[in-house]
Protein backbone atom coordinates (compact mmCIF):
# COMPACT_ATOMS: atom_id res chain seq x y z
CA UNK A 1 0.00 0.00 0.00
CA UNK A 2 2.64 2.26 0.96
CA UNK A 3 4.35 1.60 -2.10
CA UNK A 4 1.57 2.29 -4.23
CA UNK A 5 0.29 5.47 -2.80
CA UNK A 6 4.74 6.26 -3.22
CA UNK A 7 4.11 5.65 -6.93
CA UNK A 8 0.95 7.40 -7.09
CA UNK A 9 2.38 10.50 -5.71
CA UNK A 10 5.68 10.13 -7.82
CA UNK A 11 3.14 10.14 -10.99
CA UNK A 12 1.88 13.52 -10.21
CA UNK A 13 2.99 16.64 -11.98
CA UNK A 14 4.38 18.93 -9.33
CA UNK A 15 1.39 21.45 -9.69
CA UNK A 16 -1.09 18.35 -8.54
CA UNK A 17 1.22 17.61 -5.87
CA UNK A 18 1.44 20.85 -4.71
CA UNK A 19 -2.16 21.31 -5.37
CA UNK A 20 -2.96 18.32 -3.37
CA UNK A 21 -0.73 19.17 -0.45
CA UNK A 22 -2.42 22.29 -0.16
CA UNK A 23 -5.35 20.65 -0.10
CA UNK A 24 -4.74 18.02 2.45
CA UNK A 25 -2.81 21.30 4.54
CA UNK A 26 -6.37 22.99 4.53
CA UNK A 27 -8.60 19.88 4.65
CA UNK A 28 -6.83 18.43 8.19
CA UNK A 29 -7.20 21.86 10.39
CA UNK A 30 -10.57 22.48 8.40
CA UNK A 31 -12.04 19.40 9.44
CA UNK A 32 -10.29 19.54 13.14
CA UNK A 33 -11.88 22.89 13.15
CA UNK A 34 -15.24 21.36 12.24
CA UNK A 35 -15.20 18.65 14.50
CA UNK A 36 -14.65 21.16 17.24
CA UNK A 37 -17.28 23.53 15.91
CA UNK A 38 -19.72 20.76 15.79
CA UNK A 39 -19.23 19.92 19.47
CA UNK A 40 -19.63 23.94 20.57
CA UNK A 41 -22.61 23.76 18.81
CA UNK A 42 -23.92 20.53 20.05
CA UNK A 43 -22.81 21.26 23.31
CA UNK A 44 -24.60 24.94 23.10
CA UNK A 45 -27.72 23.58 21.62
CA UNK A 46 -28.37 21.01 23.95
CA UNK A 47 -27.21 24.00 26.74
CA UNK A 48 -29.63 26.39 25.17
CA UNK A 49 -32.36 24.00 24.87
CA UNK A 50 -31.99 22.87 28.59
CA UNK A 51 -31.79 26.75 29.78
CA UNK A 52 -35.43 27.41 27.83
CA UNK A 53 -37.03 24.09 29.14
CA UNK A 54 -35.97 24.88 32.38
CA UNK A 55 -37.15 28.67 32.12
CA UNK A 56 -40.40 27.36 31.04
CA UNK A 57 -40.50 24.60 33.80
CA UNK A 58 -39.87 27.40 36.27
CA UNK A 59 -42.67 29.99 34.68
CA UNK A 60 -45.39 26.87 35.07
CA UNK A 61 -44.09 26.04 38.56
CA UNK A 62 -44.85 29.86 39.33
CA UNK A 63 -48.07 29.43 38.10
CA UNK A 64 -48.98 26.78 39.90
CA UNK A 65 -47.62 28.56 43.19
CA UNK A 66 -50.24 31.64 42.28
CA UNK A 67 -53.02 28.79 42.16
CA UNK A 68 -51.76 27.87 45.71
CA UNK A 69 -51.25 30.93 47.29
CA UNK A 70 -54.42 32.53 45.79
CA UNK A 71 -56.52 29.53 46.97
CA UNK A 72 -55.02 29.61 50.36
CA UNK A 73 -55.68 33.21 50.68
CA UNK A 74 -59.58 32.09 49.77
CA UNK A 75 -59.20 29.11 52.40
CA UNK A 76 -58.35 31.97 54.83
CA UNK A 77 -60.90 34.21 53.95
CA UNK A 78 -62.83 31.75 54.39
CA UNK A 79 -62.42 30.73 57.82
CA UNK A 80 -62.62 34.62 58.69
CA UNK A 81 -66.02 34.84 56.98
CA UNK A 82 -68.62 35.88 59.63
CA UNK A 83 -71.77 34.60 57.75
CA UNK A 84 -69.81 31.26 57.07
CA UNK A 85 -68.65 31.06 60.64
CA UNK A 86 -72.57 31.71 61.65
CA UNK A 87 -74.05 29.08 59.70
CA UNK A 88 -71.20 26.58 60.22
CA UNK A 89 -72.20 27.62 63.77
CA UNK A 90 -76.16 26.74 63.61
CA UNK A 91 -75.62 23.00 62.13
CA UNK A 92 -73.22 22.25 64.16
CA UNK A 93 -75.97 23.45 67.28
CA UNK A 94 -79.20 21.59 64.82
CA UNK A 95 -80.62 24.53 64.49
CA UNK A 96 -81.67 25.91 61.03
CA UNK A 97 -79.29 29.07 60.03
CA UNK A 98 -81.05 32.20 58.84
CA UNK A 99 -81.99 32.43 55.11
CA UNK A 100 -80.16 35.65 54.55
CA UNK A 101 -77.32 34.28 56.22
CA UNK A 102 -76.52 30.94 54.50
CA UNK A 103 -77.34 32.69 51.50
CA UNK A 104 -74.55 35.04 52.08
CA UNK A 105 -72.70 32.12 52.96
CA UNK A 106 -73.21 30.51 49.59
CA UNK A 107 -72.76 33.50 48.13
CA UNK A 108 -69.01 33.96 49.07
CA UNK A 109 -68.29 30.52 48.02
CA UNK A 110 -69.50 31.45 44.86
CA UNK A 111 -67.73 34.92 44.52
CA UNK A 112 -64.54 32.80 45.85
CA UNK A 113 -64.74 30.51 42.70
CA UNK A 114 -64.93 33.24 40.76
CA UNK A 115 -62.41 35.46 41.94
CA UNK A 116 -59.53 32.75 41.41
CA UNK A 117 -61.15 31.96 37.99
CA UNK A 118 -60.40 28.54 37.83
CA UNK A 119 -63.06 27.03 37.11
CA UNK A 120 -61.17 23.55 38.83
CA UNK A 121 -61.58 24.80 42.21
CA UNK A 122 -63.98 23.43 44.69
CA UNK A 123 -65.05 24.94 48.09
CA UNK A 124 -65.93 22.48 50.96
CA UNK A 125 -67.05 23.58 54.96
CA UNK A 126 -67.36 20.86 57.36
CA UNK A 127 -69.46 21.62 60.62
CA UNK A 128 -67.74 19.57 62.97
CA UNK A 129 -71.09 17.98 64.06
CA UNK A 130 -74.05 17.02 61.74
CA UNK A 131 -74.29 16.03 58.33
CA UNK A 132 -74.80 19.33 56.62
CA UNK A 133 -72.29 20.25 54.39
CA UNK A 134 -71.47 24.02 52.73
CA UNK A 135 -70.06 23.45 49.23
CA UNK A 136 -69.85 25.47 45.33
CA UNK A 137 -70.06 21.78 43.77
CA UNK A 138 -73.31 19.59 43.03
CA UNK A 139 -71.78 17.20 40.98
CA UNK A 140 -69.71 14.32 42.34
CA UNK A 141 -70.47 16.01 45.27
CA UNK A 142 -71.77 12.41 47.42
CA UNK A 143 -68.47 10.97 46.98
CA UNK A 144 -66.09 13.99 47.57
CA UNK A 145 -68.48 14.80 50.77
CA UNK A 146 -67.65 11.31 52.02
CA UNK A 147 -64.45 11.02 51.44
CA UNK A 148 -63.83 14.74 52.97
CA UNK A 149 -66.17 14.56 55.72
CA UNK A 150 -63.67 11.24 57.06
CA UNK A 151 -60.73 13.71 56.66
CA UNK A 152 -62.37 16.52 58.65
CA UNK A 153 -63.19 14.38 61.61
CA UNK A 154 -59.62 13.01 61.39
CA UNK A 155 -57.98 16.84 60.83
CA UNK A 156 -60.33 18.15 63.74
CA UNK A 157 -59.32 14.68 66.46
CA UNK A 158 -55.80 15.04 65.25
CA UNK A 159 -56.14 18.96 65.07
CA UNK A 160 -54.28 19.31 62.09
CA UNK A 161 -54.22 23.48 61.59
CA UNK A 162 -53.01 23.13 57.98
CA UNK A 163 -52.66 20.34 55.27
CA UNK A 164 -51.84 19.91 51.72
CA UNK A 165 -52.15 16.60 50.21
CA UNK A 166 -52.95 14.84 46.66
CA UNK A 167 -55.79 13.11 47.51
CA UNK A 168 -57.12 10.70 44.00
CA UNK A 169 -61.14 10.26 43.57
CA UNK A 170 -63.64 7.87 41.36
CA UNK A 171 -66.62 10.17 40.78
CA UNK A 172 -69.77 7.95 40.70
CA UNK A 173 -71.14 8.90 37.40
CA UNK A 174 -67.57 7.59 35.73
CA UNK A 175 -64.22 5.33 35.70
CA UNK A 176 -61.91 7.62 34.91
CA UNK A 177 -59.82 8.54 38.40
CA UNK A 178 -59.08 11.70 39.41
CA UNK A 179 -56.92 14.07 41.15
CA UNK A 180 -57.15 16.63 43.48
CA UNK A 181 -55.12 18.79 45.16
CA UNK A 182 -56.62 19.25 48.72
CA UNK A 183 -56.04 22.41 51.00
CA UNK A 184 -57.43 22.20 54.68
CA UNK A 185 -57.82 24.18 57.84
CA UNK A 186 -59.57 23.94 60.91
CA UNK A 187 -62.39 26.58 61.41
CA UNK A 188 -62.40 28.17 64.68
CA UNK A 189 -65.42 30.15 66.34
CA UNK A 190 -65.37 33.67 67.21
CA UNK A 191 -63.47 33.33 70.78
CA UNK A 192 -60.97 31.56 68.13
CA UNK A 193 -61.05 29.02 71.34
CA UNK A 194 -63.34 26.57 69.93
CA UNK A 195 -63.17 24.36 66.57
CA UNK A 196 -66.72 24.51 64.99
CA UNK A 197 -65.70 22.40 61.22
CA UNK A 198 -63.09 22.15 58.91
CA UNK A 199 -63.29 24.48 55.36
CA UNK A 200 -61.29 21.94 52.46
CA UNK A 201 -60.67 23.49 48.89
CA UNK A 202 -60.09 21.02 46.21
CA UNK A 203 -58.04 21.59 42.79
CA UNK A 204 -58.48 19.51 39.81
CA UNK A 205 -54.76 18.69 39.01
CA UNK A 206 -56.30 17.75 35.33
CA UNK A 207 -58.07 21.35 34.58
CA UNK A 208 -55.26 22.99 36.23
CA UNK A 209 -52.25 21.33 34.16
CA UNK A 210 -54.38 21.71 30.82
CA UNK A 211 -54.85 25.72 31.66
CA UNK A 212 -50.20 26.03 32.19
CA UNK A 213 -48.82 22.64 29.78
CA UNK A 214 -48.73 24.71 26.70
CA UNK A 215 -45.33 24.36 24.66
CA UNK A 216 -44.69 26.29 21.10
CA UNK A 217 -44.17 22.72 19.79
CA UNK A 218 -46.48 20.23 20.27
CA UNK A 219 -44.60 17.73 20.09
CA UNK A 220 -43.46 17.88 23.79
CA UNK A 221 -44.41 16.23 26.55
CA UNK A 222 -45.33 18.21 29.82
CA UNK A 223 -46.10 15.87 32.74
CA UNK A 224 -47.01 16.25 36.26
CA UNK A 225 -45.93 13.28 38.58
CA UNK A 226 -45.88 11.66 41.69
CA UNK A 227 -42.62 11.79 43.80
CA UNK A 228 -43.07 8.12 42.74
CA UNK A 229 -42.65 8.85 39.19
CA UNK A 230 -46.46 7.91 38.82
CA UNK A 231 -47.89 10.32 35.71
CA UNK A 232 -50.83 12.05 37.14
CA UNK A 233 -51.07 13.78 33.83
CA UNK A 234 -49.30 14.28 30.12
CA UNK A 235 -50.29 16.68 27.93
CA UNK A 236 -49.88 14.12 25.08
CA UNK A 237 -50.85 10.90 24.72
CA UNK A 238 -47.55 8.57 24.68
CA UNK A 239 -45.86 5.26 25.89
CA UNK A 240 -43.07 7.73 27.47
CA UNK A 241 -42.61 6.39 30.80
CA UNK A 242 -40.46 7.65 34.05
CA UNK A 243 -39.69 4.17 35.95
CA UNK A 244 -36.06 3.60 37.29
CA UNK A 245 -35.28 7.57 37.89
CA UNK A 246 -34.57 9.17 41.09
CA UNK A 247 -36.85 12.26 41.19
CA UNK A 248 -35.51 13.39 44.77
CA UNK A 249 -33.17 15.93 42.71
CA UNK A 250 -33.75 17.99 39.68
CA UNK A 251 -32.60 16.82 36.81
CA UNK A 252 -31.36 18.55 34.36
CA UNK A 253 -31.10 17.93 30.29
CA UNK A 254 -31.19 13.60 31.14
CA UNK A 255 -31.09 11.67 27.82
CA UNK A 256 -34.36 9.07 28.44
CA UNK A 257 -34.57 5.68 26.26
CA UNK A 258 -38.46 5.17 26.26
CA UNK A 259 -39.88 2.40 24.03
CA UNK A 260 -37.60 3.04 21.41
CA UNK A 261 -37.98 6.48 21.09
CA UNK A 262 -35.23 9.02 22.78
CA UNK A 263 -35.92 12.26 24.66
CA UNK A 264 -34.13 15.12 26.88
CA UNK A 265 -35.60 15.45 29.92
CA UNK A 266 -35.63 17.99 32.73
CA UNK A 267 -37.83 18.34 35.95
CA UNK A 268 -38.67 20.79 38.35
CA UNK A 269 -39.70 19.84 41.95
CA UNK A 270 -43.17 21.77 43.37
CA UNK A 271 -42.90 22.62 46.69
CA UNK A 272 -46.41 21.47 47.67
CA UNK A 273 -47.40 17.55 47.41
CA UNK A 274 -44.28 15.71 46.74
CA UNK A 275 -45.10 16.49 42.82
CA UNK A 276 -42.57 17.08 40.14
CA UNK A 277 -43.36 18.46 36.58
CA UNK A 278 -41.61 16.98 33.29
CA UNK A 279 -40.55 18.58 30.43
CA UNK A 280 -39.91 15.60 27.72
CA UNK A 281 -38.47 16.79 24.40
CA UNK A 282 -38.26 13.99 21.82
CA UNK A 283 -34.73 14.33 20.75
CA UNK A 284 -35.10 14.56 17.10
CA UNK A 285 -36.27 18.24 17.48
CA UNK A 286 -33.53 18.90 19.44
CA UNK A 287 -30.99 17.34 16.53
CA UNK A 288 -32.92 19.43 14.16
CA UNK A 289 -32.05 22.46 15.85
CA UNK A 290 -28.66 21.30 15.93
CA UNK A 291 -28.78 20.54 12.13
CA UNK A 292 -29.97 23.75 11.22
CA UNK A 293 -27.71 25.10 12.80
CA UNK A 294 -24.59 23.23 11.93
CA UNK A 295 -26.15 24.19 8.22
CA UNK A 296 -26.21 27.60 9.06
CA UNK A 297 -22.06 27.01 10.67
CA UNK A 298 -21.35 25.20 7.55
CA UNK A 299 -22.41 27.73 4.83
CA UNK A 300 -20.32 30.44 7.24
CA UNK A 301 -17.11 28.41 7.28
CA UNK A 302 -17.06 26.31 3.83
CA UNK A 303 -17.84 29.50 1.62
CA UNK A 304 -14.65 31.09 2.70
CA UNK A 305 -12.98 28.22 2.22
CA UNK A 306 -14.34 27.88 -1.47
CA UNK A 307 -13.04 31.40 -1.77
CA UNK A 308 -9.78 30.43 -0.21
CA UNK A 309 -9.30 27.48 -2.45
CA UNK A 310 -10.19 29.43 -5.35
CA UNK A 311 -7.51 31.52 -4.34
CA UNK A 312 -4.98 29.45 -4.06
CA UNK A 313 -5.70 27.18 -7.30
CA UNK A 314 -4.79 31.05 -9.09
CA UNK A 315 -1.85 31.36 -6.87
CA UNK A 316 -0.46 27.83 -7.69
CA UNK A 317 -0.72 28.17 -10.98
CA UNK A 318 0.85 31.46 -11.07
CA UNK A 319 3.70 29.85 -9.09
CA UNK A 320 3.81 26.32 -11.38
CA UNK A 321 3.20 27.77 -14.88
CA UNK A 322 6.70 29.39 -15.42
CA UNK A 323 8.11 26.12 -13.61
CA UNK A 324 6.11 24.39 -16.76
CA UNK A 325 7.48 27.21 -19.24
CA UNK A 326 10.65 26.53 -17.71
CA UNK A 327 10.21 22.39 -18.17
CA UNK A 328 9.16 22.95 -21.80
CA UNK A 329 11.79 25.26 -22.70
CA UNK A 330 14.64 22.31 -20.95
CA UNK A 331 12.77 19.73 -22.97
CA UNK A 332 13.18 22.10 -25.94
CA UNK A 333 16.90 22.34 -25.39
CA UNK A 334 17.64 18.61 -24.81
CA UNK A 335 15.90 18.21 -28.59
CA UNK A 336 18.62 20.28 -30.12
CA UNK A 337 16.87 23.52 -29.89
CA UNK A 338 19.80 26.23 -28.47
CA UNK A 339 17.67 29.14 -29.71
CA UNK A 340 15.87 29.18 -26.13
CA UNK A 341 15.24 31.77 -23.34
CA UNK A 342 12.96 32.22 -20.31
CA UNK A 343 10.89 35.33 -20.25
CA UNK A 344 9.23 36.62 -16.72
CA UNK A 345 7.61 39.24 -16.13
CA UNK A 346 8.11 38.74 -12.04
CA UNK A 347 11.02 39.26 -9.58
CA UNK A 348 10.98 36.21 -7.35
CA UNK A 349 12.87 32.86 -6.64
CA UNK A 350 11.98 31.51 -9.78
CA UNK A 351 12.81 34.21 -12.29
CA UNK A 352 16.14 33.81 -10.26
CA UNK A 353 15.86 30.40 -11.92
CA UNK A 354 14.74 31.66 -15.14
CA UNK A 355 17.84 33.34 -15.40
CA UNK A 356 20.21 31.21 -14.29
CA UNK A 357 18.73 28.62 -17.00
CA UNK A 358 19.39 31.11 -19.44
CA UNK A 359 22.88 31.88 -18.29
CA UNK A 360 23.79 27.97 -18.34
CA UNK A 361 22.17 27.62 -21.91
CA UNK A 362 24.65 30.38 -22.99
CA UNK A 363 27.33 29.36 -21.12
CA UNK A 364 26.85 25.77 -22.76
CA UNK A 365 26.43 26.79 -26.48
CA UNK A 366 29.78 28.65 -25.62
CA UNK A 367 31.16 25.72 -24.36
CA UNK A 368 30.06 24.01 -27.28
CA UNK A 369 31.07 26.44 -29.55
CA UNK A 370 34.62 25.94 -27.97
CA UNK A 371 34.61 22.18 -28.15
CA UNK A 372 34.00 22.85 -31.64
CA UNK A 373 37.00 24.53 -32.29
CA UNK A 374 38.80 22.33 -29.99
CA UNK A 375 37.78 19.57 -31.93
CA UNK A 376 38.71 21.48 -34.94
CA UNK A 377 42.17 22.07 -33.89
CA UNK A 378 42.71 18.45 -32.42
CA UNK A 379 41.73 17.15 -35.79
CA UNK A 380 44.55 19.48 -37.23
CA UNK A 381 46.86 18.35 -34.47
CA UNK A 382 46.71 14.65 -35.05
CA UNK A 383 47.17 15.43 -39.25
CA UNK A 384 50.19 17.29 -38.58
CA UNK A 385 51.45 14.45 -35.76
CA UNK A 386 50.74 11.97 -38.49
CA UNK A 387 52.48 13.71 -41.05
CA UNK A 388 55.80 14.26 -37.90
CA UNK A 389 55.56 10.82 -37.36
CA UNK A 390 57.01 10.28 -40.72
CA UNK A 391 60.56 11.63 -39.98
CA UNK A 392 61.15 9.96 -36.86
CA UNK A 393 59.56 6.53 -38.69
CA UNK A 394 62.76 7.21 -41.74
CA UNK A 395 65.29 8.08 -38.96
CA UNK A 396 64.39 5.10 -36.79
CA UNK A 397 64.91 2.68 -39.80
CA UNK A 398 67.42 4.64 -40.85
CA UNK A 399 69.74 3.87 -37.00
CA UNK A 400 68.88 0.13 -37.96
CA UNK A 401 70.42 0.53 -41.09
CA UNK A 402 73.48 2.03 -39.54
CA UNK A 403 73.57 -0.80 -36.34
CA UNK A 404 73.63 -3.33 -38.69
CA UNK A 405 76.56 -1.82 -40.77
CA UNK A 406 78.34 -0.86 -37.83
CA UNK A 407 78.42 -4.72 -36.69
CA UNK A 408 79.39 -5.96 -40.50
CA UNK A 409 81.85 -3.96 -40.02
CA UNK A 410 82.82 -4.38 -36.46
CA UNK A 411 82.06 -1.09 -35.15
CA UNK A 412 81.08 -2.23 -31.59
CA UNK A 413 80.53 1.34 -30.24
CA UNK A 414 78.58 2.68 -32.73
CA UNK A 415 76.40 -0.55 -32.98
CA UNK A 416 76.38 -0.05 -29.29
CA UNK A 417 75.06 3.12 -29.25
CA UNK A 418 72.78 3.10 -32.24
CA UNK A 419 71.10 0.31 -30.55
CA UNK A 420 70.32 2.39 -27.54
CA UNK A 421 69.11 5.39 -29.67
CA UNK A 422 66.50 3.10 -31.42
CA UNK A 423 65.43 1.24 -28.29
CA UNK A 424 65.05 4.96 -27.10
CA UNK A 425 62.96 6.36 -30.27
CA UNK A 426 61.29 2.83 -30.11
CA UNK A 427 59.80 3.37 -26.84
CA UNK A 428 58.94 7.00 -27.13
CA UNK A 429 57.32 6.36 -30.18
CA UNK A 430 55.32 3.71 -30.04
CA UNK A 431 54.73 2.67 -26.62
CA UNK A 432 50.86 3.44 -25.57
CA UNK A 433 51.05 3.15 -21.85
CA UNK A 434 50.72 6.15 -20.03
CA UNK A 435 51.93 4.21 -16.20
CA UNK A 436 54.85 1.78 -16.83
CA UNK A 437 56.85 -0.02 -13.89
CA UNK A 438 59.99 1.52 -12.57
CA UNK A 439 62.32 -1.19 -13.85
CA UNK A 440 61.21 -0.75 -17.23
CA UNK A 441 61.50 3.31 -16.98
CA UNK A 442 65.28 2.44 -15.34
CA UNK A 443 65.99 0.82 -18.71
CA UNK A 444 65.13 3.75 -21.24
CA UNK A 445 67.24 5.59 -18.77
CA UNK A 446 70.31 3.44 -19.35
CA UNK A 447 69.66 3.81 -23.34
CA UNK A 448 69.69 7.59 -22.78
CA UNK A 449 72.77 7.38 -20.65
CA UNK A 450 74.77 4.91 -22.70
CA UNK A 451 74.14 7.28 -25.74
CA UNK A 452 75.41 10.23 -23.63
CA UNK A 453 78.30 8.47 -22.24
CA UNK A 454 79.10 8.57 -25.87
CA UNK A 455 79.34 12.10 -25.92
CA UNK A 456 80.92 12.72 -22.62
CA UNK A 457 83.16 9.63 -22.30
CA UNK A 458 84.33 8.88 -18.84
CA UNK A 459 83.86 12.20 -17.70
CA UNK A 460 80.50 11.66 -16.26
CA UNK A 461 79.96 8.97 -13.82
CA UNK A 462 75.89 7.75 -13.64
CA UNK A 463 75.19 5.62 -9.95
CA UNK A 464 72.16 3.54 -9.60
CA UNK A 465 70.93 3.39 -5.67
CA UNK A 466 67.71 1.65 -6.60
CA UNK A 467 65.54 -0.38 -3.60
CA UNK A 468 64.31 -3.43 -4.98
CA UNK A 469 61.12 -3.03 -3.53
CA UNK A 470 60.15 0.08 -5.61
CA UNK A 471 61.06 -1.82 -9.19
CA UNK A 472 57.71 -2.99 -9.32
CA UNK A 473 55.87 0.44 -8.57
CA UNK A 474 53.68 2.54 -11.08
CA UNK A 475 55.44 5.49 -12.39
CA UNK A 476 54.59 7.35 -15.53
CA UNK A 477 56.62 7.13 -18.24
CA UNK A 478 59.74 9.35 -19.43
CA UNK A 479 59.59 11.04 -16.11
CA UNK A 480 63.19 9.82 -15.12
CA UNK A 481 65.25 10.86 -18.40
CA UNK A 482 64.09 14.53 -18.46
CA UNK A 483 65.97 14.82 -15.17
CA UNK A 484 68.61 13.48 -15.75
CA UNK A 485 68.97 15.34 -19.06
CA UNK A 486 68.29 18.44 -17.26
CA UNK A 487 71.62 17.81 -15.14
CA UNK A 488 73.22 17.13 -17.62
CA UNK A 489 72.31 20.05 -19.44
CA UNK A 490 72.68 23.05 -16.15
CA UNK A 491 74.30 21.06 -13.72
CA UNK A 492 78.02 20.93 -14.69
CA UNK A 493 80.79 23.07 -15.88
CA UNK A 494 83.15 20.82 -18.10
CA UNK A 495 86.16 22.39 -16.50
CA UNK A 496 84.91 20.31 -13.14
CA UNK A 497 87.12 17.13 -12.81
CA UNK A 498 84.03 14.90 -11.18
CA UNK A 499 80.87 14.78 -13.23
CA UNK A 500 78.74 12.50 -10.79
CA UNK A 501 74.97 11.91 -11.30
CA UNK A 502 73.04 9.33 -8.64
CA UNK A 503 69.31 7.97 -9.23
CA UNK A 504 68.04 6.41 -6.26
CA UNK A 505 64.86 5.42 -5.28
CA UNK A 506 63.12 4.94 -1.88
CA UNK A 507 59.40 3.41 -0.37
CA UNK A 508 58.33 5.31 3.04
CA UNK A 509 54.95 4.89 4.53
CA UNK A 510 53.01 6.69 1.77
CA UNK A 511 55.59 7.74 -0.46
CA UNK A 512 58.05 6.17 -3.18
CA UNK A 513 60.59 9.01 -3.96
CA UNK A 514 62.62 8.92 -7.32
CA UNK A 515 65.61 11.27 -6.63
CA UNK A 516 68.04 13.01 -9.31
CA UNK A 517 71.24 14.27 -7.79
CA UNK A 518 74.12 15.95 -9.28
CA UNK A 519 77.77 17.06 -7.95
CA UNK A 520 77.65 20.20 -10.63
CA UNK A 521 75.13 21.89 -8.16
CA UNK A 522 74.82 24.80 -9.72
CA UNK A 523 70.91 24.33 -10.98
CA UNK A 524 69.49 26.89 -8.57
CA UNK A 525 66.14 26.80 -6.82
CA UNK A 526 64.81 30.17 -8.45
CA UNK A 527 65.32 28.45 -12.20
CA UNK A 528 63.82 25.08 -10.92
CA UNK A 529 60.56 27.53 -10.01
CA UNK A 530 60.92 29.12 -13.08
CA UNK A 531 60.54 25.87 -14.95
CA UNK A 532 57.59 24.73 -13.50
CA UNK A 533 56.02 27.57 -14.09
CA UNK A 534 56.73 28.44 -17.82
CA UNK A 535 55.69 26.45 -20.52
CA UNK A 536 58.34 27.35 -22.61
CA UNK A 537 61.05 25.68 -20.61
CA UNK A 538 61.65 22.17 -22.34
CA UNK A 539 64.00 19.37 -22.49
CA UNK A 540 65.78 18.56 -25.99
CA UNK A 541 64.50 14.89 -26.07
CA UNK A 542 60.90 14.79 -27.45
CA UNK A 543 59.96 18.14 -25.74
CA UNK A 544 59.27 17.09 -22.64
CA UNK A 545 60.61 18.91 -19.81
CA UNK A 546 61.00 19.26 -16.22
CA UNK A 547 57.26 21.37 -15.83
CA UNK A 548 55.64 18.51 -18.01
CA UNK A 549 56.86 15.79 -15.59
CA UNK A 550 55.47 17.48 -13.04
CA UNK A 551 52.27 18.30 -14.62
CA UNK A 552 51.72 14.61 -15.66
CA UNK A 553 52.13 13.33 -11.95
CA UNK A 554 49.75 15.82 -10.86
CA UNK A 555 47.10 14.62 -13.46
CA UNK A 556 47.91 11.04 -12.38
CA UNK A 557 48.05 10.94 -8.91
CA UNK A 558 46.63 14.28 -7.62
CA UNK A 559 48.32 17.60 -6.26
CA UNK A 560 49.76 16.13 -2.94
CA UNK A 561 52.62 14.73 -5.51
CA UNK A 562 55.03 16.11 -8.00
CA UNK A 563 59.15 17.68 -8.21
CA UNK A 564 60.59 19.15 -4.98
CA UNK A 565 63.91 20.69 -4.76
CA UNK A 566 66.75 19.92 -2.67
CA UNK A 567 70.26 21.91 -2.44
CA UNK A 568 73.24 20.96 -0.38
CA UNK A 569 76.65 22.31 -0.55
CA UNK A 570 77.81 19.19 -2.16
CA UNK A 571 75.23 18.11 -4.97
CA UNK A 572 71.69 19.35 -6.04
CA UNK A 573 68.89 16.88 -5.75
CA UNK A 574 65.35 16.98 -7.83
CA UNK A 575 62.66 14.29 -5.81
CA UNK A 576 59.78 12.70 -7.60
CA UNK A 577 56.98 12.42 -5.55
CA UNK A 578 54.83 9.54 -6.28
CA UNK A 579 52.27 7.72 -4.25
CA UNK A 580 53.22 3.85 -3.85
CA UNK A 581 50.97 1.69 -6.56
CA UNK A 582 52.42 -1.64 -7.08
CA UNK A 583 51.95 -3.40 -10.53
CA UNK A 584 50.95 -6.89 -9.41
CA UNK A 585 51.43 -8.37 -13.30
CA UNK A 586 54.95 -7.88 -13.57
CA UNK A 587 58.42 -9.80 -12.18
CA UNK A 588 60.31 -8.61 -9.65
CA UNK A 589 63.37 -7.48 -11.37
CA UNK A 590 64.87 -5.33 -8.26
CA UNK A 591 67.93 -7.64 -7.92
CA UNK A 592 69.55 -5.95 -11.24
CA UNK A 593 69.69 -3.15 -9.49
CA UNK A 594 71.34 -4.27 -6.46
Amino acid sequence: MKKRLKTFLYSMSFQKRLLLLSILLLIIPTSIMSVLLFINIRDSTFEITNNASQQTLAMIKENFSKVIDNSTLSLQFILSDKSLKTTVMSYNKNETPDIRVLSDSEKVLRNLQLINSVRSLQIFVFPSHGDETLTTETSEAVLITNILKEKSEHILQERILNSRELITLTPADSQIERNYLVLSSIMYDFTATDHIGVAFILIDVEQLCRMYFSSVNTETIYSLLSADGDVLYSSQDSDLTYEGLDFHKPIDGLQLNSNKKIYLLNTHELEFGDLIIAQATPYHIVTQKLREQILDSALILFIPLALFIWILLIMIRQITNPLIKLTHLMDTYRAGNREVYFHTQYNDEIALLGNTFNQMVKTQNELMNQIKIEEHEKNELQLEVLMSQINPHFLLNTINSMQVLANLNGVESISQMAGSLCHLLDFSLYTKEEIITLSDELSIVEDYVKIQQFRFGADVKFIYQIAPETTQLQVPKMIIQPLVENSLEHAFDWNDKEKQITIRSQLYEDTFTISVSDSGNRFSHEKFQAILHDQSQKGKFNGIGLRNVHERIKLNFGSPYGLTYDSLSECTTININLPPVRNQASADLGAMYD
